[in-house]
């Protein structure tokens, strides 16, 4: 057989489908290739750490930060520059060597020496935006009326008014937590 068949039949003599000259890729493989490349441009030899990094570093740090850039400089080593807002700063600065272990053990030899941290604000660079959340606040409700008339009636004889009126307030929601919590135990009983 001199060329390369067009066609070929299955198992039961039907016609197949011709073949074309180039075979089907996954879109994942052609997307870790750029993803390479550009994992490469920020100075990380292997982007696995960028794709899996909760995995190397653990899920409490990976919630804190996230890398960077890798940069290479003198015999020292490699530094790793990581991301995090500014109130996880200081748990992240404490977290250094943990972090610089972790990331030693995944890549399997000592790839990084030092870690340098910048803060982003507010949601800027790695971070997604928060959503938003939709909630309707809780109906404001009083307390029962029996409830606010022996409170007022305790509290008549304080001269200030202010403070006759706030300890009223606060009394009638005192009464009538102690009458729900009578009703409770006689309904339980």
């Amino acid at each position: 057989m001199i060329g390369r068949e067009t066609q070929s039949k299955s198992k039961n003599g039907d016609a197949e489908r011709p073949r074309t000259g180039r075979p089907f890729h996954r879109p994942s493989k052609a997307a870790r290739g750029r993803f390479r490349a550009i994992a490469q441009s920020k100075g990380f030899a292997e982007p696995d750490v960028l794709l899996r990094w909760a995995e190397a570093v653990g899920p409490a740090l990976s919630g804190l930060c996230r890398p960077v850039k890798v940069s290479y400089g003198g015999a020292v080593g490699a530094t790793l520059l990581v991301r995090t807002d500014g109130a996880h700063a200081p748990e992240v600065e404490h977290s250094k060597m943990r972090i610089i272990e972790r990331i030693n053990a995944f890549y399997g030899y000592r790839a990084i020496s030092r870690i340098r941290i910048t803060q982003a604000i507010g949601s800027e660079g790695f971070r997604e935006e928060r959503p938003a959340f939709a909630f309707a606040p809780a109906p404001a409700r009083e307390p029962p009326r029996a409830a606010v008339e022996e409170a007022a009636a305790l509290a008549e004889n304080i001269e200030d008014p202010g403070l006759r009126a706030a300890v009223s307030r606060m009394g009638a929601w005192v009464l009538s937590g102690s009458e729900r919590s009578a009703n409770d135990r006689e309904r339980l009983s």
